[in-house]
């Protein structure tokens, strides 16, 4: 992965942004996110995951990181090729990293 890679990140049928300047960072995947049409129903999840993480990863918020993980997101890669279903994914203040 190079930092010219870019996806458009879908929920099912629906593109909800665009994730460019790809770079990677073992484990994790970063990148700038834009935010689409089908953005707006699912930003409240990803807040609350951030919220999980802000507040030192209580147990009792943990179902904030099930929220996003049950919603399948998948990246298309915008030049073309495989499909990558990230298996944790964090989006927020304009930037995002993922784990495939």
């Amino acid at each position: 992965m190079t930092g010219a890679a870019s996806y458009t990140v879908w929920h099912g049928d629906t593109p909800v942004g665009e994730l460019r300047d790809v770079s990677v960072d073992q484990p994790w995947v970063h990148g700038r996110f834009t935010p689409g049409a089908g953005w707006e129903p699912l930003a409240p999840l990803f807040a609350a995951v951030e919220e999980w993480a802000r507040q030192g990863f209580p147990e009792h918020l943990v179902s904030a990181l099930a929220a996003v993980r049950d919603l399948e997101l998948e990246l298309r890669p915008v030049a073309g090729g495989p499909a990558i279903r990230p298996w944790m994914i964090h989006i927020a203040d304009g930037q995002a990293r993922f784990r495939e």
